[in-house]
């Protein structure tokens, strides 16, 4: 059995727990996002306020759709119609 068959058999149960603590301590996670967008914000002197807003709010996002179904992402990295080649996901060219 190879590393990703192993990592592959333990993916399931990864994502039942972070899925578990999502839902177990999303209250925590969302004030720790927004005490770091604001500690970003007063750091960045505001200039970057809408890329760090926006940042935030894909991570709550992530936390939401972990917490919601214990899916962090799409189950195939390629898509459908991509391919995994030796430097991660690439799609067809149009």
């Amino acid at each position: 059995m190879g590393f990703m068959d192993r990592f592959k058999s333990k993916s399931g149960e990864l994502r039942g727990r972070a899925s578990g603590l999502a839902r177990e301590h999303g209250g925590k996670i969302d004030q720790g996002l927004g005490k770091a967008s604001d500690a970003a914000n007063k750091r960045t002197k505001g200039k970057y306020d809408k890329q760090i807003r926006g940042a935030s709010a894909k991570a709550r996002e992530g936390v939401d759709r972990l917490a919601k179904d214990g899916r962090s992402g799409p189950a195939d990295p390629a898509g459908p119609t991509g391919t995994t080649g030796p430097t991660g996901p690439t799609r067809p060219k149009p």
